[in-house]
């Protein structure tokens, strides 16, 4: 039993296995290589979903897992004045849905929002802005990173919202760095 070493542009996999494997969403190996790296000009995309957020609103956030819940206050209560909460989902094909809303209308608002980078500041993909009540509503980001936000004004509470969030199961890839 002797060492195989692979092709150009394969990897053996660190299971013990002798099968060499493609390089993922175009990177490159050497021959004998036991991993692969982007190409020059390129950076590595993990594709790892994660939720981060801020404010004062009930959050957890997370990484690698791809669904969760959100919420503007902890339940049977009421969201709390003069609050700016903000939730931002990271990962391929994001999907949020506001299953319910409650909130002062005109003055009390949560926002949806695409992004192409995490900080939410490139190729914003505005989606939606609601206040008062109203049904349930699904909305789908061909961005990479989506971004609720939930702002109050100084008066009259409600019982808020509750959303649950998705992505789909992208493999980690290389793409071109911005010039």
């Amino acid at each position: 039993e002797g060492c195989v070493a692979c092709e150009a542009d394969t990897f053996k996999t660190l299971s013990g296995s002798d099968a060499c494997v493609v390089c993922p969403g175009g990177m490159k190996a050497n021959a004998g290589s036991s991993a692969c790296q982007c190409a020059p000009g390129h950076m590595f995309e993990p594709n790892v979903p994660s939720l981060r957020c801020s404010g004062p609103c009930p959050c957890t956030p997370s990484v690698g897992v791809h669904a969760g819940s959100i919420r503007s206050n902890a339940p049977g209560s009421v969201y709390r004045n003069n609050q700016r909460c903000e939730w931002i989902i990271s990962g391929a094909d994001v999907f949020v849905t506001i299953a319910s809303f409650d909130t002062e209308s005109g003055y009390d608002r949560i926002t949806v929002e695409g992004f192409d980078d995490a900080a939410c500041t490139h190729g914003r993909d505005f989606l939606s802005s609601m206040s008062g009540t109203g049904p349930a509503a699904t909305f789908h980001s061909n961005s990479s990173h989506l971004r609720i936000t939930f702002t109050t004004d100084g008066s009259v509470v409600r019982s808020g919202f509750t959303a649950t969030w998705h992505t789909t199961i992208k493999p980690a890839e290389c793409s071109p760095c911005e010039a």
